[in-house]
């Protein structure tokens, strides 16, 4: 009797499907995590981490994805995750179908597909998912936790792939789910939202001029997308934490400001906290500085955090990554490799276990 009321159960969060049929990608059981616009008939996104969680009851899924817009990270089940590119010279047409898995046990399985390189000049669209005969869509479970990345290049995850430090950006290198807080995502069960790119800074972006940039983080971070797009609504995303790794491009060539510096970011934080009065939020140097720039770094945020804490911010932490370890290699660009992004996300899972008790 048990088993058939689960059964019963189960049928009752899937939708059939008599033959194969297009899955429209503002169906309500798909579910997105990040900052996505969704429409009729394409969602739209940039940043990576940015992802879209399927459930169903069949033997294989499909997607219709944007061509030479990005590269992604397919999640089924308990399976050996593995990733895709829409990048093909031979393909003609602006979209094309790809195939995420055949030939699975019938049953039921979960997909999540991720974007996780940056897509602000690809701009990477989803149009819909194929199911095959007689599958059924199913109600997702919503993830136990939520987590903010506000970030760079080290968030994003670029040159993780990359076989030497001499090698420049690509985005075939870059994998935001080898980086840190892919990796911390998914150890604490949490949902991402993240909002990162490549060189940016909180006032300056990297070798920006001293007096600072014209479009640094905080000019877009109100925004959809880093390019123009609509106002994001803050409403749909309520994190628990908000982890900020920023200033390593402020600081890391040319002559800074440190007074600009320190006025940016702690308007900066100030605009977090009125956004999300109950997040913890987290103050974060990165791992790439040395010498006095990674000094003048944590002294600029332990000044940050100072000020905020007098003026009465009970919900601010500090927390410093540990300089890369040669011993570890390097991904592009002297970026963390794969093993000194587990590194950082060892450490800041264990910060974050402090400071909630999760």
């Amino acid at each position: 009797m048990k088993t058939k009321l689960l059964f019963c159960l189960f049928l009752s969060l899937c939708r059939y499907t008599a033959s194969a049929v297009s899955v429209a990608p503002d169906d309500s059981l798909l579910l997105y995590e990040g900052r996505v616009l969704v429409n009729a008939d394409s969602v739209s996104f940039c940043y990576p981490g940015t992802s879209v969680r399927v459930a169903f009851q069949g033997t294989g899924i499909s997607v219709e994805l944007k061509n030479n817009a990005g590269y992604y990270w397919v999640e089924i089940d308990s399976m050996k995750p593995f990733k895709i590119s829409t990048h093909n010279n031979q393909v003609v047409g602006k979209r094309s179908v790809y195939s995420l898995a055949t030939g699975l046990a019938p049953g039921f399985h979960n997909l999540q597909l991720t974007l996780v390189n940056e897509g602000l000049f690809s701009r990477p669209q989803i149009y819909r998912f194929v199911l095959p005969d007689s599958a059924q869509l199913c109600q997702v479970r919503r993830k136990k936790h939520r987590i903010e990345f506000i970030g760079n290049s080290m968030t994003c995850g670029y040159g993780v792939e990359a076989p030497s430090k001499y090698d420049g950006f690509a985005d075939s290198t870059e994998n935001f789910a080898l980086a840190y807080a892919g990796i911390v995502s998914r150890h604490f069960d949490a949902e991402p939202m993240v909002v990162a790119r490549s060189g940016i800074g909180i006032y300056r972006n990297y070798a920006g001029p001293r007096h600072g940039s014209f479009n640094p983080l905080p000019s877009f971070y109100d925004r959809a997308f880093i390019f123009g797009s609509p106002k994001w609504n803050f409403s749909r995303f309520s994190p628990e934490v908000v982890c900020i790794c920023l200033g390593t491009n402020d600081l890391s060539s040319g002559r800074y400001s440190m007074r600009l510096f320190h006025s940016a970011y702690y308007d900066f934080v100030g605009h977090v906290r009125e956004i999300y009065p109950h997040a913890r939020i987290v103050l974060i140097s990165g791992s790439m500085l040395t010498g006095r720039r990674l000094h003048d770094q944590r002294r600029l945020l332990d000044g940050v955090y100072q000020r905020l804490k007098q003026n009465g911010a009970d919900n601010i932490y500090r927390f410093d990554f540990s300089p890369l370890d040669p011993g570890l290699g390097y991904g592009a660009d002297w970026h963390p490799s794969i093993p000194q992004q587990r590194v950082m996300a060892d450490e800041l899972t264990r910060f974050i276990e402090k400071i909630l008790g999760w």
